[in-house]
């Protein structure tokens, strides 16, 4: 009977502990790396359902999901693929930090993610997503892309109304005006027109950064874009 009792009561809490361990990691997760133009941001979102986990991660090229995901107390491991290349992670929880080891062709390197924390309506309960993303992406962005005659800045104007995203691009040549605008979560798309050619973006938010991925002609490019401050009057 003892050692019934003694399994169970271990049972018990191996159970106590996975559940744990998946709210740990569930959620948003972010963190910086280095490329060859510059350190970049990436957002990792995480669910653990028993053992497993599943989820995805925003890079400046695109969303990318996780495959063999798996929990195991306060280690997570997962993979991410580029090109032919599996990326493997191996990670460890500590409160609202995860340290990330990321082995790849290149060889060893390391990340640290913070978790990103949910924002709340004043009622106390989260606010609507489509809420939260309008307040994230109204205003101005500006970001910085190479032309021709050498690098330029583009200031974007934004305005989210529900799920509809209008506003502007202030270029050298003038201001045009964007179309097609969509609001969906964190992420924005929309288009801006040059001669007749229909130049296509699509954007991640997070914080005072837009991750843009912009399509045209000449094929696709990364660009960051940095929240401008509204100034304030006396």
């Amino acid at each position: 009977m003892m050692l019934r009792r003694a399994m169970l009561a271990g049972g018990l809490i191996l159970v106590a502990a996975v559940v744990a361990a998946a709210a740990e990691v569930d959620g948003r997760w972010q963190g910086t790396t280095s490329g060859p133009n510059g350190d970049f941001t990436l957002t990792f979102k995480f669910k653990a359902e028993g053992p497993t986990l599943t989820g995805s991660v925003e890079t400046p090229n695109g969303e990318q999901p996780i495959s063999d995901g798996k929990v195991e107390g306060n280690k997570i491991s997962f993979k991410i693929h580029f090109g032919d290349s599996a990326i493997d992670h191996q990670g460890t929880i500590s409160g609202d930090t995860i340290q990330l080891k990321v082995t790849g062709p290149w060889g060893e390197s390391e990340m640290t993610l913070k978790r990103v924390a949910e924002e709340k309506s004043k009622s106390g309960g989260p606010i609507p997503v489509a809420a939260a993303a309008a307040a994230e992406v109204d205003g101005r962005w500006e970001g910085t892309m190479s032309g021709p005659n050498g690098d330029i800045t583009l200031t974007f104007k934004f305005k989210a109304e529900g799920t509809t995203l209008t506003g502007s691009v202030e270029t050298p040549n003038g201001e045009q005006p964007i179309s097609d605008g969509k609001v969906e979560g964190d992420k924005i798309s929309f288009k801006t027109h040059f001669a007749d050619n229909a130049i296509d973006h699509q954007g991640t938010i997070s914080g005072d950064t837009i991750q843009l991925k912009v399509t045209g002609p000449w094929g696709e490019l990364g660009m960051t874009l940095k929240r401008v401050a509204e100034k304030k009057s006396k």
